[in-house]
């Protein structure tokens, strides 16, 4: 932890403040309290556990899953929907109004086509991938055979 936080204090790109440094101190702190949440002690880590069991739950597991297929298709949804509300909407709505229509439709269209393609290619893939390494995947660890030579 203590490397962690000695990294993050480590100053790159733009303007470099007292605020931002506490932020990632901050982020850096928080990450490991969730991880090690049962080694805090008193209120601080009820609240950790408090926050980590709710981030495990089912619906944060689903959006884990699905990160890789949203991270692949938001632009592809956020930049036409933004460009069609700003070039329809661009002066007769404040910007507040036009963020909030944006992330309205962006976010369930998202989700919905990431899990698609969840379902329908990552899924099956993952299962080929498998199938390929357990069919003409080497049997025996590179570092168990080692360890049984010498033995």
């Amino acid at each position: 932890m203590a490397l962690a936080l000695l990294l993050a204090a480590l100053p790159f790109g733009g303007d470099q403040g007292l605020g931002k440094l506490l932020v990632r101190e901050a982020l850096v702190a928080g990450f490991f309290a969730l991880v090690l949440y049962r080694m805090l002690p008193g209120r601080a880590g009820t609240l950790a556990r408090a926050i980590a069991v709710t981030l495990s739950n089912r619906f944060f597991h689903l959006m884990g899953e699905l990160s890789f297929s949203i991270y692949l298709i938001h632009l592809l949804v956020l930049q036409p929907v933004a460009a069609f509300v700003i070039s329809e909407f661009g002066h007769q709505l404040s910007a507040p109004l036009r963020f909030a229509i944006v992330v309205a439709v962006v976010l369930p269209t998202v989700t919905l086509l990431s899990w698609i393609t969840y379902t329908l290619i990552e899924v099956p893939g993952q299962k080929a991938g498998r199938f390929v390494v357990q069919r003409f995947g080497r049997k025996t660890a590179p570092v168990l055979e080692g360890i049984k030579r010498s033995a």
